[in-house]
């Protein structure tokens, strides 16, 4: 017996080395999945010591009140003092470890919270960066107006393109039971036949045409159409002065929307007016 322990102490030995060098080798999650082990190897240890600490106290007293003067009550309430005392004890640092273990999951969990937050932030400066590189920036060449119909001549001087370009218009008044609405109509390139509505980077003189839209409320009727319609039926209506308002809209391939005014004004208005009798929407 005394020759083969120590060829089982240089076995375990070995093979304990073995396993320590494997898991050292490892990426930074197996060295944790390591110290846990060896945590969970402490904390059976001490469960195991507790047991015996329990079961053992009748031996304890039995061989106590065998050995000595004291009676067997008296060896009882000794050996019962001192057990609490060590099981309170190992209680308290098992207790001790979980508290630990929990301060360091924890730790971990804010650490990965915040390495988050800052993923998260430089996506959204990486987006900022790429939306003000590929910013549309539209310069309105001409305008013509023909009857309700509206065309415009734009140049595209920005890095991104255009995917949405439309009227905008809005209708008010101070007249009782009367109030506008808002309407947008899309804008179409005059020089495509299936009338696409994009505007690339960089493009220069590109003609884009609609019909503008209308839309206002008498008491509850609504009234939707081209200029010319929503004058005449306002007029019938007995309405004289409305408050005109048309923009440009363009929105860019990041869907952000950015509006240049064409027309505010507060007009009179008579049956059959089309868009093009407005001077200042001519004009401006």
């Amino acid at each position: 017996m005394s020759n083969s322990e120590p060829h089982l102490t240089g076995l375990v030995e070995s093979i304990s080395t073995q396993n320590s060098d494997k898991i050292d080798t490892d990426a930074h999650g197996r060295n944790s999945v390591h110290m846990e082990s060896g945590s969970l190897d402490s904390t059976t240890y001490l469960v195991l010591v507790s047991l015996c600490i329990v079961l053992g106290i009748p031996g304890i007293v039995l061989l106590i009140s065998t050995h000595t003067n004291l009676q067997f009550n008296e060896v009882t309430n000794l050996t019962s003092s001192v057990g609490s005392i060590l099981l309170s004890a190992v209680l308290a640092y098992l207790y001790f470890q979980m508290w630990e273990t929990q301060e360091e999951r924890t730790l971990v969990q804010q650490n990965q919270e915040e390495i988050l937050e800052k993923q998260a932030d430089i996506q959204e400066k990486q987006h900022e960066i790429r939306q003000t590189e590929k910013k549309a920036l539209l310069d309105i060449l001409q305008r013509d107006i023909q009857d309700d119909d509206c065309r415009l001549q734009i140049s595209n001087h920005g890095a991104g393109a255009v995917v949405e370009l439309y009227i905008a218009t809005e209708l008010g008044g101070t007249s009782d039971g009367f109030s506008g609405g808002q309407k947008n109509t899309q804008l179409r390139r005059g020089d495509s036949s299936t009338g696409g509505k994009i505007v690339g980077p960089n493009e220069k003189g590109v003609q884009m045409n609609c019909c503008p839209q209308f839309e206002a409320t008498v008491d509850e009727n609504t009234i939707e159409g081209d200029f010319s319609t929503i004058t005449t039926s306002l007029k019938r209506m007995g309405l004289d002065r409305i408050k005109v308002r048309i923009g440009l809209v363009a929105v860019d391939e990041f869907g952000n929307p950015t509006e240049k005014s064409l027309l505010n004004e507060d007009i009179a208005i008579h049956q059959n007016m089309e868009l093009d009798e407005i001077g200042n929407w001519k004009n401006n």
